[in-house]
């Protein structure tokens, strides 16, 4: 797959994961059992990790002899620190949206709602995921400019 499309796509996969994440995350809240839903977001963050690194790992072999080593392992390049930085902000944003809204699943389930947090876990992913779009665009724009 030619780097650029690889950069789009991972751009993609990785936007649709930081999404599926929140949604799931915010969902698990309608599991009864507390061990249960311990599990469930252990298990989130398991295969979001995973997920991470094996995105890492594929364009690393996809573009290992056009690439540049880093000079220090210890620290992070300026894309990777800038990617970083991007989602402490999106989540330094989304922050207050989970303060104030604490109290809307119970507001909903007064209402008749089975299962309000599963009905809150979709706009909040697809509104987390449209906020690391861009983050995500940007990373991979800078994954194909360290290329040339």
């Amino acid at each position: 797959m030619e780097p650029l499309t690889l950069a789009r796509t991972l751009s993609v996969v990785n936007t649709a994961l930081a999404g599926a994440a929140v949604g799931t995350a915010q969902a698990v809240f309608d599991v009864p059992d507390r061990s249960r839903r311990f599990l469930g977001w252990s298990a989130l963050v398991v295969a979001g990790s995973a997920a991470l690194v094996a995105s890492d790992a594929l364009w690393g072999r996809a573009t290992g002899e056009r690439t540049v080593p880093p000079a220090d392992d210890v620290v992070l390049a300026a894309p990777e620190t800038r990617l970083l930085l991007g989602h402490l902000a999106v989540a330094a944003v989304t922050t207050p949206v989970w303060i104030v809204g604490r109290r809307v699943p119970s507001r909903l389930r007064e209402r008749g709602v089975r299962r309000p947090n599963f009905l809150l876990g979709v706009p909040l992913g697809l509104g987390y995921a449209a906020l690391v779009a861009g983050v995500e665009r940007t990373y991979a724009r800078e994954r194909i400019a360290a290329l040339a």
